[in-house]
């Protein structure tokens, strides 16, 4: 099910479907999960809505709106709306076997029907929307769960609010709905993105001075904190963080995760931000000496096994330690597997594995893309004892290639160029290797968008080692007739 966004659509026009009468929950509660899709320049909102039924009237319990085109698989408690709609209660009876659902929508809505006081309806569709560069064109679908605890019957209603142009193609499939609520602790290989209020069941340590919160955007105080999370790169996005004005110095907070089970070896991997003239230490969470040293952590990730070197990444189960730039280039890299959307370009299998269920990260460069556009890609986790060799495999195949290119970015407002390949190199993954000095501390990969469509370029199986090695290819081959100098970044990342 989709929103097409496309004209005689306008901007704030909303698009309806409702379920049929829910009983109330017992227990626990329970978990709705659905999938979404949400790509395109113009994006709008989603919004999901919990219909009561009152003696009166309706009201809307506002449950999330989704501002970004991701959002991560964790538990979001319900909060409620007090503010009664106009609309008059239902005279609908409850289906007592409408407890648990599920609907794919691969031959029908299923219980679902469109809203008739909306503007326009949702859509079903079993391939790409009509609309280039927006919708399930990019391939992007990602899961939500919501914990649903209700005294008193009640409905669902997906609502789709068309952005500020066509671009803006909303997709929705798989919603479930099962007793119990979701999950949102720690396994030994979930990422806690901390979007959640519940902070995935981390707690609070009641003997230490003072708390740490939940944010987005920028902190409360200026020259300190970050301006956006870690996940998304964006004010939308959560992290947590220290509050270090009106603490004093010296003064601790702790956050300690749920119990988890023994284990032989695990790694435990996290993004922390500590900017700020006063910062302390994030190893004990001390605030510093004044009020500009505010620390933030997003993304803990606890898995099995070592840590092993975080710039590596075969992208098999995401992109590892490598980040997107969310605001200072003009589109971002795409996970892929098998062929790419444009015939005549890019690969059809990944290098790790070697077939079409392999993943690998790519520039998809047709439309909206434009010459010239560039995709930027960041790890400043690069640590090397001695100097060493930044290994990777490329593919560059189609009439019309731009530039793959590599920068140590350690200054980040002076990135330097120390590797770059352009033009057609037929349909091959090719080894490239780049000779790294010990102080380098980020690396970016950038790749730049040649002529037209037939431009795909994409990277599989990096690797850094302490081994040193001689640039391959042993000359640097940059497009005259395209930028290939990056954006200049606004501040460090890490």
């Amino acid at each position: 099910m989709f929103i097409e966004a496309s004209a005689p659509r306008i901007p704030g026009d909303t698009a309806d479907f409702v379920s049929e009468v829910f009983e109330r929950t017992t227990g626990t509660g329970r978990c709705l999960r659905f999938w979404y899709h949400m790509s395109g320049a113009g994006m709008g909102t989603l919004n999901i809505y919990l219909e009561k039924r009152r003696t009166v009237a309706y009201v809307q319990a506002y449950m999330h709106m989704f501002l970004s085109s991701a959002y991560p698989p964790e538990a979001i408690p319900l909060s409620y709306s007090t503010t009664p709609t106009t609309t008059a209660p239902s005279t609908t009876s409850a289906n007592p076997a409408l407890s648990v659902i599920f609907c794919n929508f691969d031959q029908s809505l299923c219980s679902f029907t469109q809203s008739r006081t909306d503007d326009f309806d949702w859509s079903w569709n079993t391939a790409g929307t009509s609309s280039t560069g927006t919708g399930t064109l990019a391939n992007q679908w990602y899961e939500a769960s919501v914990n649903v605890k209700e005294s008193s019957q009640f409905k669902l209603e997906f609502t789709g609010v068309r952005g500020v142009s066509y671009m803006g193609d909303i997709a929705l499939d798989d919603i479930s709905m099962s007793s119990g609520l979701c999950s949102a602790s720690l396994s030994p290989t979930t990422l806690c993105t901390f979007e959640s209020p519940v902070l995935c069941n981390f707690k609070q340590d009641a003997t230490d001075d003072f708390d740490w919160s939940q944010r987005s955007g920028s902190t409360s105080t200026s020259g300190t904190g970050p301006t956006d999370d870690h996940t998304y790169g964006s004010p939308v996005g959560a992290y947590i963080y220290i509050e270090a004005n009106g603490e004093s110095e010296g003064n601790v907070a702790r956050l300690i995760s749920p119990s988890m089970s023994r284990t032989s070896g695990s790694c435990v991997e996290f993004w922390y931000h500590m900017y700020g003239k006063g910062t302390g230490n994030l190893t004990v969470s001390t605030v510093g000496s004044s009020y500009t040293g505010d620390i933030a952590v997003d993304d803990v990730i606890v898995k099995d096994g070592g840590c092993g070197n975080p710039t590596d990444c075969n992208f098999e189960q995401g992109l590892c330690l490598w980040r997107n730039e969310n605001s200072n280039d003009d589109f971002d890299w795409l996970l892929g597997t098998g062929s790419t959307t444009s015939r005549y370009t890019g690969p059809t299998v990944d290098h790790t594995i070697g077939t079409d269920s392999g993943s690998y990260l790519f520039m998809e460069a047709s439309a909206p893309r434009r010459p010239g556009d560039v995709t930027q890609l960041i790890n400043s986790a690069v640590n090397l004892p001695s100097d060493g060799c930044f290994v990777f495999w490329y593919h560059m195949f189609g009439g019309n290639i731009g530039t793959l290119s590599i920068y140590d970015n350690t200054k980040v407002n002076a990135p330097q160029l120390l590797w770059a390949q352009s033009g057609d190199k037929q349909d091959n993954w090719l080894n490239g290797r780049v000779p790294l000095n010990k102080n380098v501390k980020s690396v970016m990969i950038q790749a730049t968008r040649g002529l037209n469509h037939l431009g795909d370029i994409a990277i599989d199986d990096i690797l850094v080692v302490t081994s040193p090695c001689t640039l391959f290819p042993s000359s640097i081959d940059v497009l005259t007739t395209a930028p290939t100098t990056p954006a200049t970044t606004k501040k460090p990342f890490g």
